[in-house]
C-alpha cells in the first residue's frame, strides 16, 4: 500500500485528508494591527517629513525617472500624500492626479484586506475581480503614457 506524508501525517491511497488541513501558527489575526500599526508610522512620517524640504532629500527617487528621464505612474506621490495629509488637495493633484482618484479605491481595499475573513465578503470580491484589477492597471499604463506626454 502506498502511503503519502501530509504534515506529518501518514495517509493510505484510498483515503482523503479532510477538514485537518495543516494551518500556520499565525492565522492571520495579528494581521490588522500590524498592518493599522505599518499605516499610522507611515502616515506619521509622511506628514512629518516634506519632501519638497532639505528633510526630502533622504527620501528614494524614482529609478524609473533617473534612468528614462520620464516620469512612472508613482512619481511624485509621496509628495502628494504629504500634500493630502495636511489636507491641501489641489496641490496634491498637482503631483499626481491619478493618486489623489485613486485614494477611495485603495482605502476600501485595504479595509477590505484587513477585515475579518468572513465579512465583506462582496466588497472583497467586487474589489479584487479581474475586471476591476485589469482595469485600474489600464488606467494605469494610460496614465502614465498621458502624463509624459502632456508633462502633467
Amino acid at each position: 500500500m502506498l502511503h503519502t506524508h501530509v504534515c506529518g501525517m501518514r495517509i493510505g491511497e484510498n483515503q482523503e485528508l479532510t477538514g485537518m488541513e495543516h494551518k500556520p501558527a499565525s492565522s492571520g489575526k495579528w494581521k490588522p494591527a500590524v498592518f493599522l500599526s505599518a499605516a499610522v508610522a507611515i502616515a506619521v512620517a509622511l506628514y512629518s517629513i516634506d519632501p519638497t524640504g532639505p528633510s526630502g532629500q533622504y527620501l528614494p527617487h524614482c529609478p524609473v525617472r533617473w534612468a528614462t528621464g520620464f516620469d512612472c505612474p508613482g512619481c511624485g506621490a509621496t509628495r502628494a500624500a504629504h500634500a493630502l495629509l495636511h489636507l491641501r488637495f489641489a496641490e496634491a493633484a498637482a503631483y499626481n492626479y491619478f493618486l489623489v482618484i485613486s485614494i477611495p479605491l485603495l482605502i476600501c481595499a485595504m479595509v477590505v484586506e484587513i477585515a475579518p475573513a468572513g465579512s465583506l465578503r462582496r466588497c472583497r470580491k467586487m474589489i479584487f475581480s479581474r475586471p476591476i484589477l485589469y482595469s485600474y492597471i489600464a488606467l494605469t499604463l494610460v496614465w502614465w503614457i498621458v502624463r509624459n506626454i502632456l508633462s502633467i
